[in-house]
């Protein structure tokens, strides 16, 4: 398969290779807009399947899950020796995930403690990614 390129020569990446680079870094960023104004955190995160998980204490982020609002989810990788990296931005519904069937499904192991933290998944509508080859 020919490599395809955006508009400033970084390769576009499929659905597919976007998930396996995901599965390769523990911390990614989740976006989303709270009373009117943009919030953006951290956050320890899986991809378990076709969605990305994490765990959530009381708070902005599980009220967003609660709520079931959209979300922008990103993480990258950069190698400043090889001047090479990448980056994929996921779009979606957050929800919070309280199911039994559905919990007894989730293996992502946050390197946080898990007293007290609640699961959110995003279940992704789109996802897209770049790479920058050194």
């Amino acid at each position: 398969m020919e490599d395809v390129t955006d508009h400033s020569r970084m390769e576009v990446l499929s659905s597919a290779e976007c998930f396996e680079l995901l599965s390769t870094v523990p911390i990614g960023r989740l976006a989303y807009v709270a009373d009117g104004a943009p919030q953006i955190f951290p956050i320890a995160f899986g991809v378990h399947g076709s969605r990305i998980v994490f765990r959530s204490a009381t708070g902005s982020k599980l009220d967003a899950a609660e709520m079931q609002r959209q979300v922008a989810f990103e993480a990258d990788a950069w190698d400043p020796a090889t001047r090479s990296g990448w980056s994929v931005v996921v779009q979606g519904m957050a929800r919070h995930v309280t199911d039994a069937d559905d919990l007894s499904r989730l293996d992502f192991k946050p390197w946080l403690s898990n007293e007290g933290m609640e699961w959110v998944e995003i279940l992704v509508e789109d996802i897209s990614g770049r790479r920058l080859p050194g």
